[in-house]
């Protein structure tokens, strides 16, 4: 599997790596929808005025692309989409900027940009490129839920994302999973993990590994509503990609109307937005800044005003993490009340976060203070991932003792006031980073009208793949910090 990163990074979604952290405001990233939106609008026949993410957009580094695979779907006479009279598609565009997306006509349906016909009864995919397989045939993968099939999990292979076989001639996991289904393989053990629904429409997420895609482990239930959400608030579904060490999670957030406005047990009337997630084994969850959006909704009248919801995985790019996403500006049970000939488009956004802003530290006039645990490590060069155009952030290299080493204090440092994902932190005099290398060690820093993201020992590697990284043990330094 994918090699340990030797980037040792300190990220703030919690306070496990620090000993402390005063002043600092902890913050949600809020993502910045792209000002062209919708990218990419439904306007083929086969797309029944749905471009719906049930479905994947990724970046295939091979070929410098960017693909997306999402759904259509059509009611017509149909009471929805479990009925035999309904249609449903898997349709595929690609592009050269994350921009401007073309529709190729392909093969599997000729003249249409379909990869998955209607016998297949698409619903609820996700697609993942799986880097780690040995067999080209098998490059791409997916796993979805067909309504035919009782929302059981099957898992299909295709070697270019056109052309898709099942694996297995049964499902993989036998539930009732009526919702998008979250996939992605973990780079460092090399599993692959599904986050579902057990029974329909018990609106939970649940997780499962199998390190072969065919024999699964027992499902877990990772993620439900708590006493501080609301009593409306229900967990559609949840998209996983892998970061460092963790996995983020975006949360399809449902939010349902009052018994008044809607009295029936299966709670189909409700707004949708986007949340965040984060796991350090990918079965234990935790929230970010429960209760608000990494995407927001739009405005009331537009395109992305009342029900979003996310691409199944999260792209890094070295400028920006990018969110794509499906929306629509009607409530949840619009697509079975409203009538075709009168109901909206449902088209496809984009969003970005800046590199390691899902959760940052922010800093006000006053100065603030953050100290880490103990660590260690092989190389010195430290890099800020910090916007302090108007401020200032400054950092000492101590002791276990919090102590400043000579050279490396707060006097010696010359601060950073600038705006940078990846700035080279300097002391006066350049001293030797040498000397505090394979020996225990804290950082302080101190901030004043500033956002600090990350910082980071980046041990060499490519400062710009901000994702992989590791975090320190937490642990014996000397024993599981260094190789």
């Amino acid at each position: 599997m994918e090699a340990t990163s030797r980037n040792v990074k300190f990220t703030f979604f919690d306070n496990r790596t620090y000993e402390y952290i005063r002043g600092f405001e902890r913050k949600l990233g809020q993502a910045q929808k792209y000002s062209g939106n919708p990218v990419l609008t439904p306007e083929l026949p086969n797309e029944f005025k749905r471009a719906h993410y049930y479905g994947t957009a990724l970046y295939d580094e091979d070929e410098q692309l960017y693909k997306t695979w999402y759904s259509s779907h059509f009611y017509g006479a149909a009471i929805g989409e479990s009925d035999p009279k309904a249609y449903s598609y898997l349709n595929y565009a690609y592009s050269s900027d994350g921009i401007h997306f073309i529709k190729p006509q392909l093969d599997v349906v000729p003249g249409t940009n379909i990869v998955l016909d209607n016998e297949e009864r698409t619903h609820g995919p996700s697609v993942i490129l799986d880097s780690e397989e040995p067999n080209p045939k098998q490059r791409f993968k997916l796993a979805m839920s067909p309504y035919t099939k009782h929302c059981s999990i099957f898992i299909y292979a295709s070697p270019d994302g056109i052309h898709w076989k099942p694996m297995f001639d049964k499902p993989v996991l036998e539930v009732e999973s009526d919702c998008h289904t979250g996939f992605y393989r973990d780079p460092a053990s090399g599993a692959y993990r599904l986050s579902f629904r057990m029974r329909c429409p018990d609106r939970r997420v649940w997780v499962a590994e199998s390190q072969d895609l065919l024999h699964w482990t027992k499902p877990v239930l990772a993620l439900e509503p708590d006493q501080i959400d609301s009593c409306f608030t229900q967990f559609y579904g949840m998209q996983m990609t892998p970061y460092g060490p963790l996995t983020i999670g975006l949360i399809s957030m449902y939010d349902t109307y009052d018994f008044i406005t809607d009295p029936n047990f299966n709670k189909m009337a409700g707004t949708m937005d986007v949340q965040l997630a984060y796991s350090r084994d990918g079965f234990g969850w935790h929230r970010c800044k429960q209760g608000e959006k990494v995407i927001s909704l739009g405005v009331e009248g537009e395109w992305d005003s009342t029900c979003i919801m996310p691409s199944s995985t999260i792209i890094y790019r070295p400028d920006a993490m990018k969110l794509y996403y499906s929306a629509v500006p009607f409530d949840h049970s619009g697509f079975s009340r409203i009538p075709y000939d009168e109901i909206d488009k449902e088209c496809i956004g984009l969003a970005e976060l800046r590199p390691d802003a899902f959760v940052y530290l922010q800093a006000d006039q006053d100065e603030c203070e953050l100290l880490t645990r103990p660590f260690a490590i092989e190389h010195g060069d430290l890099y800020l991932n910090a916007a302090a155009a108007s401020g200032v952030v400054k950092v000492e290299i101590c002791d276990t003792e919090g102590r400043a080493l000579k050279g490396f204090s707060f006097d010696d440092h010359i601060p950073f006031t600038g705006d940078s994902t990846a700035a080279r932190v300097e002391w006066k005099g350049n001293p030797d980073i040498s000397s505090f290398t394979h020996q225990v060690i804290r950082l302080k820093l101190r901030a004043s009208n500033a956002k600090v993201y990350s910082i980071f020992f980046p041990h060499g590697e490519d400062i710009k793949a901000y994702w992989r990284f590791k975090e320190v043990s937490c642990l014996n330094p000397l024993k599981y910090d260094i190789s």
